[in-house]
């Protein structure tokens, strides 16, 4: 039986895969290639590029489109080095519109966290499916299906990062029922 899901909270996900999540607060955080340019133009005579995050101490790295990391600098910077200040990177007139990338991890406020367990073992479930369905006579009716047991079966895709959420298909096998209970039932009501 599939199960098309129109987006997967983390929770979710790391309920189905045997673990749970945890709220953490004030914890670091990483950010990888966050792609930055140097402007063309100065601001206040100084080429300043705001970062999305204040960066941590000693986990700074920034590299050019080559890969080639460049060297922070206390002073005033010469072509290929920079100052970081906070969340601001100083820059020189010769490395205008140039595009960079930077690395680092920030303090953040409030994150999820979850993982797979040291021995992932996929519980089983009672699995309710509730959608709305119409009729031949178009009849709108709420539908809902109820598994006494299953398993998730297959490869399960984190939830996705970025853009818009796409839905999420989870395939679950139907195990032998529980007791005297039928392996699904299916039900249904006319919406009034």
């Amino acid at each position: 039986m599939a199960v098309q899901l129109g987006f997967m909270p983390p929770e979710l996900y790391a309920f189905i895969m045997g673990d749970t999540s945890e709220e953490l607060t004030n914890t670091p955080f990483p950010i990888v290639d966050e792609e930055i340019t140097v402007p063309m133009e100065p601001t206040g005579g100084k080429y300043i590029v705001k970062l999305k995050h204040e960066p941590l101490d000693t986990t700074f790295i920034l590299v050019d489109k080559n890969a080639k990391p460049w060297d922070e600098t206390d002073e005033t910077p010469a072509s290929g080095k920079y100052i970081l200040d906070g969340d601001e990177l100083e820059f020189v007139a010769a490395d205008a519109g140039k595009a960079l990338f930077v690395s680092y991890d920030y303090q953040a406020a409030k994150a999820t966290r979850f993982g797979l367990p040291k021995t992932p073992v996929r519980p089983t479930y009672e699995l309710i499916v509730s959608s709305e369905a119409a009729g031949e006579d178009e009849t709108l009716y709420e539908a809902a299906i109820v598994v006494d047991k299953c398993k998730v079966m297959g490869s399960i895709n984190p939830p996705q990062q970025g853009g818009t959420p796409q839905p999420v298909t989870v395939t679950f096998t139907i195990l032998k029922p529980r007791g005297n209970n039928r392996a699904v039932d299916y039900t249904v009501t006319p919406i009034e």
